[in-house]
């Protein structure tokens, strides 16, 4: 077993390190099983224990453009870095609209050119998107773009506003709202994913609660996706799997109120929140939380 550190930087001259970035490590030799999985700290750091190997790094952060993945060999204790490109999307010129900005590939991961691209109004346009736009009316007839070069489009659209996106060829159409925000990554709104969860720090400041023994508690939890929304409790549970590390000390539920704790027997436990597997649609890299903190349960007598 060897102890290594994945130090994640940005790709500047100055390099800077970026946390929050998902790093899984993957065993390629057995159709790319998770080995383990970590998320950079404030140092951008992620620290792993593994057994020696030949392994490859899927490293993901929303906002954040990294190359394809890398292979690295452990044998001892060591160290690698690894870049990205830390994105901003350019934001809409009018504090109504938002700059959404999206990139298309094609099969082989290159770039999708000139690909055309419809934007049409969802549902009853009258409720899916604002009528009026500083006393003009908005007219509801549909958007034709297409990508650039580099697979890239860029358009303003009505914050707050509903459509459906399809491409050229293609049968499908996803819908999205647009957020109430300057910009946003097209992408993330089209096919939103869990991006982090957060425990209510009135009832469990640091991420943590005391219970009595046959005492019951209810801990408000709250996930925030890619495009925005924010699930609350009982909703989270569409996006991910909790798990209790002792139930026998303080059973743990969730519920429409959130995450329902008993104390049980005197001991420490901790409830911790992963992404659900196999959600849809298929990602590369797969799903993950950016930050999940353990909700670490005291039971007292």
């Amino acid at each position: 077993m060897s102890t290594i550190n994945i130090l994640v930087t940005s790709d500047a001259v100055s390099p800077v390190p970026i946390a929050g970035v998902v790093v899984s490590i993957v065993d390629p030799a057995t159709q790319l099983a998770l080995v383990a999985r970590a998320t950079t700290n404030s140092s951008g750091i992620a620290g792993f224990d593994i057994p020696d190997g030949v392994y490859e790094l899927r490293i993901y952060k929303r906002e954040v453009v990294f190359g394809g993945p890398v292979a690295i060999t452990v044998a001892g204790n060591g160290a690698y870095t690894v870049t990205g490109t830390p994105t901003t999307w350019p934001p809409a010129t009018d504090p109504i609209l938002c700059r959404c900005t999206g990139r298309f590939v094609g099969f082989s991961g290159a770039p999708l050119a000139n690909a055309t691209l419809l934007f049409t109004q969802a549902g009853d346009s009258e409720n899916a998107m604002p009528r009026l736009l500083y006393s003009q009316l908005v007219g509801m007839s549909d958007l034709i773009v297409h990508t650039d070069s580099e697979g890239y489009v860029s358009l303003d659209l009505i914050r707050t506003g509903e459509f459906y996106l399809s491409i050229s060829g293609e049968d499908l159409a996803w819908g999205f709202k647009v957020p109430d925000r300057s910009s946003a990554n097209l992408i993330d709104l089209i096919h939103p994913q869990p991006v982090s969860l957060t425990w209510d720090p009135t009832s469990a400041p640091s991420n943590a609660v005391t219970v009595q023994v046959g005492q019951s508690i209810t801990v408000p939890v709250s996930l925030v996706l890619s495009n925005y929304e924010v699930l609350l409790n009982g909703a989270t549970d569409l996006w991910l799997l909790y798990t209790n590390s002792d139930a026998t000390i303080a059973p743990a539920a969730l519920a429409s109120g959130g995450m329902e704790v008993t104390g049980a027997v005197v001991g420490t436990a901790q409830v911790t929140a992963a992404v659900r597997p196999n959600l849809y649609p298929r990602r590369a890299p797969d799903y993950a939380l950016s930050s999940a903190p353990p909700l670490t349960i005291t039971v007292t007598p």
